[in-house]
């Protein structure tokens, strides 16, 4: 079993690296290294200042990696010889920036790890400006910020191959190459896939073995329909919602500030998926569900939960600089709300008119004119998320939900010191931890019940807005007045934003309007990615300029024009996909293809998939028998984090206090920021975790048990075959069913080797990947 295990280690070793992060290194420059040196920078040391004291500025990546008079500011690659990280880490008397006061630890963290990670700079020259000028140097015939194209599938002779037409616009891309589509996938491969893909577990013995006695087109088509229809179809696919909405329980920013009710807008996501809500329905909820009108209580409590997706983003809420922080709130508002809908790295804007798409500082300031009259926080000393009654509501409800903040906050940073004491060695204060969380949670569950949660709304009183020079909240320049990136489409809003609203309901239907260019791509490119590994459009969050084309344009606009005439419905598109010819194709790639089309992006055959983190722990836990069906589920004590048999979902997101340990091997993502798409890695540390986890052995231990108990009357030669199909998803090979019957010889009857073989099968690579 040892040499079977090394084995296993020595394949993963091989496996292919992880996946470039260029877009995400690029985003994490604007969002966290930009803003800093804008702020904290130009006044010395930059063009527009006029001043480059010690010979240095910064506001360009040739400008730094010149540096100044005491030689490169920045060595790319290399924080411990860059001279930058040196003056704002304050190491030495003589070379201290800035002057009067150091910036915080979080900050001079971000720009080391910055600077490790290659200084990723597209600032070509320091003379950025704040402009009101439409953009006339023809970014905007960009392809991404044209009408999408009426466009019907192509007219292939001798075509047996097509189900879908889908199939033949990729079929005839794979034609005009010289290549040929590959074989259908074995029926047990593509049933496991297409599973995974729609409810995020594995199907069970008895579905394979009935489906491989008849795995016809009737069966396969109805065998989707179930899984579409499944309420776990809704736990799969909110996942990547709650990636790219930056969902999480703490606030993030250096303390431990719990976001109270944030699972309200997991379930709302979870629910929305499940009941195919329209995606512009979708999309306007989470924007303005508040100015919606509704039919029933729970409608309204729906909508107005789902504007919590304004208010769940990262902020440091102790900030004293108020202006400042809800200027950077703004900023991160629109930021996801760009990505995610649009494509749009809109917070480019924000100091200076975008270097690279057609969007102008004066229309960034128009769009932050419609959050700054919405309220998403209330300002205190350590401002607070605003608190909305939910129909039915008792108003003492509200009035205790907020002073139990206040004693959540107070809790929260005081386990966070104690658990700073106890790793620098005070063990003696475990206890007094241990106590004060089981408290801390008991008060969260308790306070779990009350009928309010998290969201925006309008102010009271409405204003427009101003150009903030350089980004900073105390630097006005011109006065705009509310409304929406006019550059990105021909058409302005559908409305013009009226005196006594915040503009958010009109934004959502410029957003969602059928000739927008952007909306239909970039979520049906996301649903594609989700389904292939790899989006039309490769680049998920980027549409602009700097991002990637798209592999198959046609296709692209013909599924986002369908997808519009379909009310927009996720469910429709996913079955489209999943039906088609192309989805179901083998992994079997032929040597014409390596050579001709060595990434694959004419998909002649399927893309191998590693399997999510989450689909990795729940299979596990399936196995084992000891996963709960525990739909809804409110929210789950931090201190459950790693024991919690719930699905992965359900487990607390965290920011800065820890994460559940598989998940995070396995390339969760850092709730920080939107993700759009997750890096995938293949890394010793994986196989490593999974030969060492406590939590893998233990469940390695109840499945061994779980199959003794419940396989009465079968031989060992059947529970072996039981066990690959639990795990594998088919019948185990040859040689593995030598290498894994090998441990049963001394006693096929005893737990501890029937876990031996479960465990090493958790830690194959066949487990974790997708055929």
């Amino acid at each position: 079993m040892k040499t079977f295990l090394i084995i296993l280690l020595i394949s993963l070793l091989a496996a292919s690296p992880a996946q470039s992060m260029d877009q995400e290194k690029l985003n994490f420059f604007e969002s966290k290294i930009r803003p800093v040196l804008v702020d904290s920078c130009y006044k010395c040391h930059s063009l527009e200042s006029g001043k480059d004291k010690g010979g240095l500025l910064v506001d360009s990546r040739d400008a730094l990696l010149k540096g100044g008079d005491s030689g490169p500011a920045i060595v790319p690659g290399k924080p411990q010889e860059s001279l930058l990280i040196k003056a704002i880490s304050y190491k030495d008397l003589d070379l201290q920036m800035p002057e009067k006061k150091q910036l915080p630890e979080k900050v001079i963290k971000d720009f080391e790890k910055w600077v490790e990670d290659g200084a990723v700079d597209p600032r070509t020259s320091g003379k950025g400006k704040v402009s009101t000028n439409k953009m006339d140097d023809g970014r905007r015939n960009f392809w991404s910020f044209q009408p999408e194209l009426k466009v019907n599938p192509p007219k292939l002779t001798k075509d047996s191959w097509s189900r879908t037409d889908i199939d033949r616009f990729v079929l005839d891309k794979i034609i005009k190459k010289g290549l040929t589509p590959s074989s259908q996938a074995q029926p047990e491969d593509l049933l496991r896939r297409v599973y995974y893909d729609l409810i995020g577990l594995p199907p069970e013995p008895e579905i394979i073995d009935t489906f491989l006695k008849s795995p016809t087109e009737e069966h396969y088509r109805k065998i989707v329909e179930n899984l579409l229809n499944s309420p776990q179809f809704g736990v799969k696919w909110a996942r990547f919602w709650l990636d790219s909405a930056r969902y999480s329980e703490t606030a993030g920013g250096g303390r431990s500030y719990p976001v109270p009710f944030a699972w309200r807008y997991r379930n709302y996501v979870i629910e929305s998926f499940n009941k195919d809500v329209p995606y512009n329905r979708f999309i306007t909820e989470q924007l303005a569900g508040d100015l919606l009108p509704a039919e029933s209580d729970e409608e309204k409590a729906g909508n107005m939960t789902a504007t919590a997706f304004l208010a769940i983003g990262a902020k440091p809420l102790d900030l004293q600089n108020k202006p400042q922080l809800e200027l950077d709130h703004v900023d991160e508002q629109m930021d996801t709300l760009g990505k995610l809908t649009m494509g749009m790295t809109i917070g480019c804007a924000r100091c200076h008119d975008h270097a690279f798409d057609p969007i102008t500082a004066k229309d960034y300031y128009r769009m932050a004119a419609i959050f700054q009259n919405t309220v998403a926080m209330v300002r205190a000393n350590i401002s607070r998320y605003s608190v909305l009654p939910l129909p039915g509501c008792d108003e003492k409800e509200v009035t205790e939900a907020v002073k139990n903040i206040e004693k959540f906050r107070g809790m929260g940073r005081n386990i966070s010191d104690l658990e700073r004491k106890i790793q620098a060695g005070q063990t003696k204060l475990l206890e007094k931890k241990e106590s004060l969380e089981k408290q801390f949670h008991q008060l969260i569950l308790t306070d779990s019940q009350k009928a309010v949660t998290i969201g925006v709304e309008d102010n009271k009183k409405f204003k427009d807005g101003f150009i903030r020079i350089r980004g900073q909240a105390d630097n006005l320049g011109k006065k705009v007045e509310r409304g929406g990136p006019l550059e990105l489409i021909s058409k302005p809003l559908p409305n013009p934003v009226p005196e006594n609203a915040s503009g958010r309901l009109q934004l959502a239907e410029w957003i969602t309007h059928a000739d927008h260019p952007l909306t239909g791509r970039v979520y049906v490119n996301r649903i594609w990615a989700q389904l292939f590994g790899k989006g039309i459009v490769a680049s998920l969050d980027n549409f602009g300029t700097t991002g990637n084309t798209p592999t198959h344009p046609e296709l692209l606009d013909y599924l986002s024009r369908k997808f519009k005439g379909n009310n927009w419905s996720t469910k429709n598109l996913i079955r489209d996909i999943v039906l088609s010819s192309t989805y179901r194709q083998s992994i079997k790639e032929n040597t014409q293809a390596e050579k001709l089309d060595a990434d694959n992006e004419l998909l002649s055959y399927f893309p191998r998939k590693r399997l999510t983190a989450e689909a990795i722990r729940d299979t596990i836990l399936q196995v084992s028998g000891q996963l709960e069906d525990d739909l809804f589920a409110g929210q789950t004590p931090w201190t459950e984090m790693q024991s919690s048999n719930k699905r992965s979902i359900f487990l607390p997101t965290l920011r800065e206090e820890g994460r559940n340990d598989l998940l995070d091997v396995f390339d969760f993502p850092d709730a920080s920021a939107s993700t759009g798409e997750r890096n995938v890695t293949n890394l010793p540390s994986q196989s490593l975790f999974l030969m060492n986890s406590p939590f893998v052995i233990k469940q390695a231990k109840m499945a061994a048990a779980r199959l003794l108990n419940t396989g009465d009357g079968l031989s060992t030669k059947e529970r072996l075959y039981r066990a690959g199909f639990l795990i594998f998803g088919r019948k185990l090979k040859d040689d593995e069913f030598k290498v894994l019957s090998s441990q049963l010889e001394s006693n096929p009857n005893t737990v501890e080797n029937w876990s031996t073989v479960f465990h090493a099968m958790f830690c194959s690579v066949n487990f974790r990947f997708l055929n």
